[in-house]
């Protein structure tokens, strides 16, 4: 993964996550509360497919805010594809304060057994095989029910939008296996403790 793809990758996160806070509740410094768009979050809680979850403006506006480069090749149909599955799996979330990454705050605590896991190791194997975008949209909406509707939005949205990238989704779900199972500091890429490479 090069550094632009890292920045674009922390850029996107940091929209999407400027996304959800807007359409959710907001409490002022003056104690007021703004409502945002519960309509819009309602309507992307029933969307039974990512087509559904597409044809929202609140969808749409998400999709300018990640600032994919315009295209209307099959790169770009994949950017809205992915783009709706995250409005959708997004709307779910209620509180984005949790900073564990979503694959340590599903797997066993430290020391716990898999059965332990908040996500079960066959519902881990599920998602972990998980390709087309309703599929994703039914594990990503399950584990976030799971968290109790609390999770780290930016590294869901990073999950999400690279699931199934061509460049870097083996990358991204290795190092997602690696975080659920509490190895992060062994995952690929990681420099030795020692500090030595390999």
């Amino acid at each position: 993964m090069t550094t632009t793809d890292v920045t674009d990758a922390r850029l996107r996160a940091d929209a999407a996550m400027r996304w959800w806070k807007a359409l959710g509740p907001r409490k002022l410094d003056d104690g007021r509360v703004l409502p945002g768009d519960r309509a819009a979050l309602a309507r992307l809680r029933r969307c039974a497919t990512v087509l559904e979850a597409a044809a929202e403006p609140a969808t749409a506006r998400l999709y300018t805010q990640l600032a994919f480069a315009p295209s209307n090749d099959a790169d770009g149909l994949r950017a809205m594809l992915r783009t709706a599955l995250l409005a959708a799996v997004l709307a779910h979330v209620r509180d984005g304060t949790e900073a564990r990454k979503i694959a340590r705050a599903l797997g066993a605590p430290p020391g716990g057994k898999p059965e332990d896991a908040a996500l079960k190791p066959n519902r881990f194997r599920t998602l972990m095989a998980a390709r087309t975008e309703d599929d994703l949209l039914i594990a990503f909406r399950r584990a976030v029910a799971l968290l109790g509707r609390k999770a780290n939005v930016g590294d869901l949205a990073g999950l999400i939008l690279g699931w199934t990238d061509d460049a870097a989704g083996d990358r991204l779900r290795t190092r997602f296996a690696f975080d659920y199972h509490g190895a992060a500091d062994a995952a690929p890429d990681r420099t030795p403790s020692t500090g030595t490479a390999p």
